[in-house]
């Protein structure tokens, strides 16, 4: 699979636009199966950084998008983003991680609580690998679900 940051950033593009028109985030698999979901977001938030002047806004603005795919696609969306609440914990973007905690909390998934154990096997010492673990831990289905 092709890993050129050109790639990524013509889907970083290609998905804001499909996020925008209101269609699904059908572009953004193609990353997310070679798990450079975390590429994806940083490109769209740099796109959005340009556009808008800061990074904090460009943050806020990309969970914006991300909230418009959640109904349409939710574990798109949720890897997604998974992948933001690293740039906005490392932006102090209390509100923007506390949003993305909420609507693991709210949704329960199986597919993205194996997604997020992936991610934390990816890099377990690093400092948001107890965070996906804990989002791991809300997709295990419970009885009676």
């Amino acid at each position: 699979m092709d890993k050129s940051p050109n790639r990524i950033k013509d889907l970083a593009q290609s998905t804001r636009w499909e996020v925008l028109a209101g269609e699904p985030l059908r572009s953004a698999a193609t990353a997310i199966e070679a798990e450079e979901e975390d590429d994806l977001v940083r490109s769209l938030v740099d796109l959005l950084e340009a556009e808008i002047g800061n990074r904090p806004d460009a943050i806020r603005a990309t969970m914006s998008l991300l909230e418009q795919s959640i109904e349409r696609d939710p574990p798109i969306a949720g890897r997604l983003m998974a992948s933001l609440y690293s740039l906005a914990s490392d932006s102090f973007l209390h509100e923007v991680c506390d949003a993305i905690d909420i609507w693991f909390y709210e949704y329960r998934s199986g597919e993205l609580a194996d997604a997020f154990r992936r991610k934390a096997a990816r890099d377990p010492s690093g400092h948001l690998a107890r965070k996906y673990l804990e989002w791991a831990t809300l997709g295990i289905p419970t009885e009676g679900s």
